[in-house]
């Protein structure tokens, strides 16, 4: 799992990728948390929160390269839409991208053919905010992201995991 992103619109609430990689751990999956430096503290918390011994946090402690030989081992990657999506279509990892206030014609997605991109149902008129999201919501309410939900991304994963 990658939670974060540099861009703050595209990330997804860390209490969902609790409930999410809480999920995983109750069906017996070993989850791993991967980031850059500037995403430990979001990490360590969801690590915290889910207290298992079958989570590892290794966000910021990897090379690009160490994290690439990761993913090549992967069962399933969830990722905002940030690196972490492009990382894995480097290798081909299922993947499970997650985007809000960008849409995939502006040509970023997960350029992968085993991913599968959730994104909002709802039809926001504030949809899409810029070519990379801004870093805060201009309408204040971040539903792009909010209107997500965790049984939605699951759901995703188990297609993925199911091929």
């Amino acid at each position: 799992i990658f939670p974060g992103s540099v861009w703050g619109t595209k990330r997804w609430s860390q209490k969902n990728y609790t409930l999410l990689a809480q999920k995983f751990l109750q069906q017996g999956w070993q989850v791993i948390l991967l980031g850059s430096q500037d995403e430990q503290e979001l990490c360590a918390q969801i690590h915290k929160d889910c207290s298992s011994d079958q989570l590892f946090n290794l966000s910021g402690r990897l090379s690009w390269m160490e994290t690439i030989a990761v993913l090549m081992l992967v069962h399933l990657v969830i990722s905002n839409d940030s690196g972490g999506q492009h990382l894995a279509a480097l290798v081909s990892a299922p993947t499970v991208g997650i985007f809000g206030p960008t849409i995939l014609e502006f040509g970023f997605r997960p350029w992968n053919s085993n991913a599968i991109v959730v994104e909002t149902h709802k039809q926001l008129t504030c949809r899409p905010c810029g070519k990379h999201g801004p870093q805060v919501c201009p309408v204040g309410t971040h539903e792009c992201m909010e209107s997500i939900n965790v049984e939605t991304v699951w759901k995703a994963g188990q297609i993925l995991l199911s091929r």
